[in-house]
């Protein structure tokens, strides 16, 4: 529980986080659809897709479900839930997107390279390049 002083940005921080979520969640997966490719991360993908929210960050779907989960604890003013937040991150930064990444490199080669090159796995970054 945050103390009352907190109480306040938290309910902030918390909207803000899920909103962004929201955005997320929707966006991503719509591209997927306009570009005709599979939304299943261990299906074979189609076309590599590098626009809207793919144009700062190779993993807006992973950032929304961590994005929401740090909202919705805010929102419900506990704090102990963002400590468990870790472990499934690692694991999806140690293991699933690695296998996510190694497979789009088989699939696009070169162009995927260059993609991770120019937008970081995580961060809303573009122009260097971040495991």
């Amino acid at each position: 529980m945050l103390p009352a002083s907190w109480a306040a940005l938290a309910l902030v921080l918390g909207v803000g986080c899920t909103l962004v979520a929201a955005a997320l969640i929707v966006s991503a997966p719509l591209l997927f659809l306009t570009h005709r490719t599979t939304i299943i991360p261990h299906a074979m993908a189609s076309r590599l897709v590098t626009s809207g929210p793919y144009r700062v960050t190779r993993n807006p779907m992973y950032l929304a479900l961590a994005s929401g989960y740090i909202g919705v604890a805010l929102l419900m003013n506990v704090t102990w839930p963002l400590v468990l937040l870790a472990i499934p991150v690692w694991i999806m930064n140690a293991r699933v997107i690695p296998a996510e990444e190694d497979a789009l490199t088989q699939a696009f080669g070169d162009e995927y390279s260059a993609y991770q090159k120019r937008v970081g796995r995580w961060t809303w970054s573009v122009g260097r390049r971040r495991a």
